[in-house]
């Protein structure tokens, strides 16, 4: 075997494919490629970076025609080159038009290609399996599983995929060996990605989408709650399948709710979910020696006091509007509810709280609604539904939006429009500040927009 730089003119396509099958002349081999192996993207991949992947090599033997070489490993590449240095190879006009367009768009043009040489067929055949049928026991190519492919998106910075939070979680799950090795083979990624996507349904796991992600309940119970929730994932008739809906979701995600198959202590500090072994919570450090004559018990009772006011859970303030929030509020009317809103305490005096938020909340919706000529409607979970869809029909991008339309729709939401119903009217007895703080801090980033009078 040798290796020489080509030109593109000497590189014949394999008229007989395995991809595609059998051909008699080159140019139908181009249209087949062009139909069915997604030419075009890869053509547009070399076009923006210049170059061809340099850890995939072309494999070549001799033609019959004097010169002239035949690909026997990288056709979809050789394809995708020639029609990027002759676009009119491509067939129809549109095809055409969107080569010539790359065509232009590349700062070098293409025309040789570095190749691996093969005596004849019979030689490349020997590597050729080894890509392309599979693992073969080791000796093929072994393709990243689910888990290995979100450590390489972690590890790149790229965890904003579609299915980050669904890997992440399989892998979770691996790790704390939940289910056995065959289930969580089983177990649908797209599916996974299409629930966890779904904020009532995080919300009923007790899971945020943090970076990594986050739970705010018992790790034990969330645990018990995945283990079910994946386990209904897999099987003859799953459950939790690819062809839910959004309401079926919905429906899912409050019927573990109800069942208490969720976790039913909630609203916790926030905790990061480790997925790996090796992801730890940071050690304590090492105990401090202490001066002569200094108690050393009353030394780290007050570096620990120290550490503890400097970890506080934002949660814990003791009013609902954070000390560092400003905003200017009018009318005077909703100003005198935000005013004692802002002074109540919230352990102290926790229905009467959660009452001002909802007036609060109610009245600044009313004004929002009527400042973009919506309609306002008595029920404020329709107040909210339709100004989460005013603000989105105006191009913000919030996640308080979301937030909003949960607390208007899932019952089982922290402070939804539901519980703060059962709450004001004395059905859920006292909550506590966590759980009544956590109503600003879903929405404190769309407060401004509701606020700010329509210029």
């Amino acid at each position: 075997m040798t290796i020489k730089l080509l030109d593109l003119k000497k590189l014949n396509l394999d008229l007989s494919n395995p991809r595609i099958g059998t051909f008699e002349n080159e140019q139908a081999v181009i249209e087949a490629l062009l139909k069915d192996e997604k030419i075009l993207p890869l053509a547009k991949d070399i076009a923006k970076k210049g170059m061809t992947n340099p850890l995939d090599f072309i494999g070549v033997f001799p033609a019959e025609a004097s010169g002239k070489y035949v690909v026997a490993e990288g056709n979809r590449r050789v394809c995708a080159l020639k029609l990027l240095d002759k676009p009119e190879l491509a067939g129809t006009s549109e095809q055409v038009k969107k080569f010539q367009t790359l065509k232009t768009s590349m700062v070098t043009r293409i025309s040789k290609i570095e190749v691996r040489i093969f005596p004849d067929r019979e030689s490349a055949n020997v590597w050729i399996p080894l890509r392309h049928l599979g693992s073969q026991d080791g000796k093929g190519l072994k393709a990243w599983d689910t888990v290995q492919k979100a450590r390489y998106l972690e590890e790149l910075g790229t965890r904003d995929s579609p299915d980050r939070l669904a890997k992440y979680l399989i892998e979770y799950a691996t790790t704390n060996e939940l289910l056995t090795d065959d289930q969580l083979d089983q177990v649908p990624v797209t599916t996974i990605t299409r629930y966890v996507s779904n904020p009532i349904m995080r919300n009923a796991l007790g899971l945020t989408n943090a970076k990594p992600p986050e739970i705010t309940v018992p790790e034990n119970l969330f645990k018990a709650a995945l283990k079910h929730f994946l386990l209904d994932s897999i099987g003859q008739d799953p459950r939790v399948n690819s062809r839910s809906k959004k309401a079926q979701i919905d429906a899912y995600a409050n019927e573990l709710l109800e069942s208490g198959v969720a976790p039913t202590v909630r609203n916790q500090a926030s905790k990061p979910l480790a997925a790996k072994p090796n992801q730890k919570q940071t050690e304590p450090t090492e105990q401090p020696s202490s001066a002569p004559g200094e108690n050393v018990s009353t030394q780290v009772t007050a570096q620990t006091a120290k550490q503890a006011r400097n970890n506080r859970n934002p949660l814990d303030r003791k009013h609902i509007v954070p000390n560092d929030f400003r905003i200017r509020v009018k009318p005077d009317s909703l100003k005198l509810i935000y005013d004692e809103m802002r002074s109540i305490d919230v352990e102290e005096c926790p229905l009467s709280a959660v009452a001002l938020f909802r007036g609060f909340l109610e009245c600044a919706l009313k004004k929002f609604i009527n400042a973009h000529e919506g309609k306002v409607k008595d029920d404020l979970s329709a107040k909210m539904n339709e100004a989460a869809t005013i603000m989105e029909g105006l191009g913000h991008k919030l996640p308080g939006i979301e937030n909003l339309k949960n607390m208007a729709q899932n019952r089982q939401m922290t402070m939804s429009a539901y519980q703060m119903g059962r709450i004001v009217h004395g059905a859920m007895g006292r909550p506590n500040k966590r759980y009544i703080n956590s109503g600003w801090t879903q929405i404190e980033d769309i407060i401004p927009i509701l606020l700010t009078d329509k210029k």
